[in-house]
């Protein structure tokens, strides 16, 4: 319950976490809270990894065409920070208009996510520094700890303490008897454990699923992407198809690469599929590695889905050099 009202009550769940960090910044050298002002040299030394040592002078630059939050650090650093459901191309822009805007500055760029449907890996590659439920969560556990009584920095711990339970959701239930949430939760935590791949809700289909980075393999001078995908307890390998492909030429192609994980996988073609994507063969046990109790080993989970990944993509080069042989 709100001590207050406060401003993120009325904001969407990225939109408070950036006015929140907004608001902590500007403590940084106030001398009223000395644990607000503490607590905000540490989230400033967590998107700088501790480069700068000493903050001495932190300025908001308020411009009406950025959505983005800037802040100019001692004169010589940009700290850019970007929320949202933002595609990588925006991103990309965003971080090439602000280095052209400030030649000389060193950048730093934050893309703070709440929601957790993003690339990661795609945008770590950009050069941005993640910000998610988790690393805020920290932040404010060391304010907390230092004893602060602030009814914004409370109640936004309690908001982000009630979102971070919810996230553990497929902690509560024996795997079993996990519903729709529980497996939006397990793959929210997957992606932040291994900081790639994505989740969705696939319409057509009406399930929610996690899919793996695409992998690419050249075989008969053609390419095949693939991917793992997890389709709530099932284990799939997926296989793009191109406009000019048939299921003739690449399916089959590729159903002959995967043979070799028979063992593990059943095979499945639908020659009158017509789909971008499709189903090309299935993982026979179990993924998810649960306990005595029922519950799921998440950590044993997360080393069964990367070793099956890595078998798959083991197959798959054994077979093209094989062939070539």
């Amino acid at each position: 319950m709100m001590r207050k009202p406060n401003f993120t009550s009325w904001l969407s769940s990225d939109e408070s976490q950036l006015a929140f960090i907004n608001w902590l910044l500007m403590w940084i050298n106030n001398p009223e809270n000395k644990n607000l002002s503490k607590t905000a040299k540490y989230l400033i030394d967590y998107f700088t990894d501790s480069k700068i040592k000493g903050v001495n002078n932190l300025n908001l630059v308020l411009e009406a065409d950025r959505k983005e939050t800037i802040f100019i650090i001692n004169e010589t650093n940009v700290l850019l920070i970007t929320s949202g459901e933002v595609s990588l191309s925006s991103l990309k822009n965003i971080l090439k208009k602000t280095s052209k805007d400030y030649p000389g500055f060193s950048i730093i760029p934050i893309y703070v996510n709440t929601k957790h449907r993003v690339d990661f890996k795609s945008i770590l590659k950009l050069g941005y520094k993640l910000f998610l439920n988790k690393n805020m969560l920290k932040v404010l556990k060391y304010g907390i700890n230092l004893g602060i009584d602030n009814d914004i920095f409370l109640d936004y711990f309690t908001i982000i303490k009630n979102q971070d339970e919810s996230n553990q959701s497929y902690n509560k239930y024996p795997v079993k008897n996990w519903i729709t949430h529980s497996y939006i939760s397990f793959f929210s935590k997957l992606q932040e454990e291994l900081d790639c791949g994505n989740w969705d809700y696939f319409k057509n289909e009406n399930y929610y699923g996690f899919f793996l980075s695409d992998k690419k393999i050249n075989f008969l001078n053609n390419e095949f992407n693939y991917y793992i995908q997890l389709e709530y307890n099932d284990l799939c390998i997926k296989l793009k198809m191109n406009n000019n492909d048939t299921i003739e030429n690449k399916a089959y192609s590729f159903n002959y690469l995967i043979n070799g994980a028979s063992d593990m996988f059943s095979t499945q073609l639908n020659t009158n599929n017509s789909d971008e994507v499709i189903t090309i063969a299935t993982y026979n046990e179990a993924y998810i590695i649960i306990n005595e109790n029922g519950f799921i080993d998440f950590e044993k989970t997360m080393k069964n889905i990367k070793r099956i990944e890595a078998y798959v993509d083991e197959v798959l080069i054994e077979a093209v050099n094989n062939y070539s042989e």
